[in-house]
């Protein structure tokens, strides 16, 4: 379901509701690993707003989310292995911003960026999860900028020059209170030309 309302010719609100699924099934068959993993089931909530402004040299894409899951797959470990296991339930929400400006013909410059709260909702012992701790490899931060400049070289060919800088937060390995757990605290960034 995605009703949209356009605001004139250049901007446009829209609501989503959508649902999906991850599909299970059979895992390694060791001890200690369960044989099977089920589906994970989602549903997304969204608001959000499209516009150009600055006779279209500006574009800003917005948006607000919420996603709940029921029977979440998370990687776990055993002897060394990795297996999917089912944690119960999760949620994730956040906002997604883009942008990008084109201050003359040929030139663009982008700013995207997204906050991202996502943790379990509810105990999962058998991966030393509690309620509230964040979801292993997931960043609550996340940002890049981009600047690009193309042109014509002559009627055939086109030239084109650009880099970018893209940040990623820390991300945890796995859940706080996991009993094997190797504290691992990953953070990323990369520039690009």
């Amino acid at each position: 379901l995605s009703p949209r309302l356009h605001f004139g010719e250049d901007s446009m609100g829209y609501v989503r509701v959508a649902s999906g699924y991850q599909p299970g099934g059979p895992n390694l068959a060791l001890p200690g690993v369960p044989p099977s993993v089920d589906a994970s089931k989602l549903t997304n909530y969204e608001v959000g707003l499209k516009t150009f402004l600055d006779e279209r040299r500006i574009m800003l894409d917005i948006a607000a989310y919420d996603i709940e899951w029921r029977k979440i797959q998370i990687s776990a470990v055993s002897g060394g292995l990795s297996y999917l296991a089912n944690g119960g339930t999760a949620r994730s929400r956040g906002l997604e911003f883009t942008s990008q400006w084109m201050p003359m013909a040929g030139l663009r410059f982008g700013l995207n960026g997204a906050y991202t709260d996502a943790v379990i909702t509810e105990d999962v012992p058998s991966l030393g999860g509690l309620n509230g701790d964040r979801l292993p490899n997931i960043p609550k931060w996340s940002w890049s900028l981009t600047a690009d400049y193309s042109w014509a070289v002559n009627a055939n060919w086109t030239g084109r020059v650009g880099g970018g800088v893209r940040y990623v937060g820390s991300t945890e390995s796995g859940f706080a209170h996991y009993p094997d757990r190797k504290s691992t605290r990953l953070n990323s960034s990369h520039i690009t030309i």
